[in-house]
């Protein structure tokens, strides 16, 4: 009667567990077409079935299968919430709702009828499992779990604690706790943080107040040799609040200033190129002083309509003319002024190419106002090398050399090296000024305005 067969799911565990069941005896099933336990969960006999769970019943191992089938068929009914389930066909799980008052509505079946694991007469008091043959069920009632596994869940969260200051943005902390249950027998723990953390704020903090840096509140009294200027400062970096302290120490103050010599003015009358480096590496701070010291120069320079010519530029990435040589209105000190104190946009990267081309190609022409028997000077201020895509300086220095212009490089700081101001100056080392910082550009104004005033005329 019994077929033998291979376990084709050998290399597969057979499910072992605590047995929580009670078994109750031998019943008849199936009747007319109906069944006591109508929803088959799981088959370990025919891998058709739909409810087919390996590894497949051996008849070799019939022990492991059949202990294998009743930890499977319990774990299934406890999922569905049946209260009861029952082995039948040697290899089928059965069960259904209600199914503690369903299993005995066909009564129950001759003994001979289910089997142990040893084909032997079933033993209710043996912990073994029994199995009933086809139509049979043996039933078996699901007892608690005992020591099943718990998993953890969180407590309400606590009180919030204490900011953490009294002033200003503080935090403050509550916490949970894993015990809502706590996790037993192998349950998992809480996910999630315990701890809660949050902004709190009781009051804003004072402030004291800041003064803001030194500014000029009127102009020098002297264009050099030592003059007076008021600087001024206000409280308000930032300004006192929420009951901070005002700021200690006055508001005003006299310094001296332009305390250079004052230098010995050139007579001549030249073309003048003035070219200031205006990138973000200057620096506001800086680049005013780099405008005084353009106004300085042009204040010792005879600029007139019939006297010296300025033509003023600034550059960065763009290369921007100020005033050309033959625009008459604009060759007044006062006037050049005006328009250096309206120039304050400094933009990044340094391209000393662009302005150099832009000079010769708009500046030292007839049509910029460039005039045949005048000396053309070109005074450059720089404070950094050229961006390394510039157009290379013999390829730009080219056609202003033919032109006769002479050009002066000056270099501030560090960035700027004497071999690049060397190159712009066309390789003489006397059209070369290199100094510390702005402060001390004004000290080689002599040396600027006489390099320019020896200029040869054309």
């Amino acid at each position: 009667f019994f077929v033998l067969s291979l376990a084709l799911y050998a290399d597969e565990d057979y499910k072992t567990c605590k047995r929580t069941w009670k078994k109750v005896g031998c019943y008849r099933d199936l009747v007319d077409g109906k069944r006591a336990l109508p929803n088959q969960m799981v088959n370990i006999r025919d891998k058709k079935s739909k409810v087919f769970i390996p590894p497949k019943l051996d008849w070799n191992k019939y022990p492991e299968s059949l202990h294998n089938l009743a930890c499977l068929c319990a774990e299934k009914a406890r999922e569905n919430g049946y209260d009861a389930f029952a082995l039948q066909f040697y290899g089928e799980c059965w069960s259904g709702d209600n199914a503690k008052d369903r299993y005995a509505m066909f009564d129950a079946a001759k003994d001979d009828k289910c089997i142990m694991s040893d084909f032997g007469a079933c033993d209710i008091n043996s912990e073994e499992e029994c199995v009933g043959k086809q139509k049979t069920n043996y039933v078996y009632v699901l007892e608690e779990e005992p020591n099943a596994p718990t998993d953890g869940q969180w407590s309400d969260w606590g009180d919030w604690t204490q900011c953490d200051k009294t002033c200003g943005t503080g935090k403050q902390v509550r916490e949970r706790t894993c015990t809502n249950p706590p996790p037993e027998n192998g349950g998992k723990g809480c996910e999630g943080s315990a701890e809660d953390v949050q902004d709190c704020k009781l009051a804003e903090c004072p402030i004291d107040g800041g003064y803001t840096p030194w500014e000029p509140d009127t102009e020098c009294t002297k264009t050099c040799g030592g003059g007076t200027q008021k600087l001024v400062r206000t409280c308000t970096n930032p300004p006192p609040q929420h009951g901070g302290k005002d700021c200690v120490g006055p508001n005003e103050k006299i310094e001296p200033c332009n305390e250079f010599p004052c230098p010995t003015p050139c007579t001549r009358t030249l073309d003048l190129a003035v070219i200031l480096d205006a990138t973000k590496s200057v620096g506001k701070i800086e680049f005013e002083k780099s405008k005084d010291f353009a106004l300085a120069l042009v204040n010792c320079m005879n600029i007139s309509p019939g006297g010296t010519h300025l033509g003023l530029m600034v550059y960065n990435i763009n290369a921007t003319i100020l005033i050309k040589f033959n625009e008459e209105d604009k060759q007044d000190p006062v006037i050049v002024k005006s328009i250096l104190d309206q120039t304050n946009k400094l933009e990044a990267r340094t391209f000393t190419d662009r302005a150099l081309i832009k000079a010769n190609d708009e500046l030292f022409t007839s049509e910029g106002g460039d005039r045949p028997q005048a000396p053309d000077v070109l005074v450059l201020v720089t404070d950094g090398r050229t961006n390394t895509d510039s157009v290379p300086y013999d390829v730009v220095l080219a056609p202003l050399k033919e032109k006769g212009v002479k050009i002066i490089a000056v270099g501030v700081g560090d960035n700027i090296k004497v071999e690049e101001l060397k190159t712009i100056a066309m390789g003489k080392d006397e059209n070369v000024i290199k100094v510390h910082d702005f402060d001390k550009l004004f000290y080689q104004l002599q040396d600027i305005i006489d390099s320019s005033c020896q200029s040869k005329c054309k």
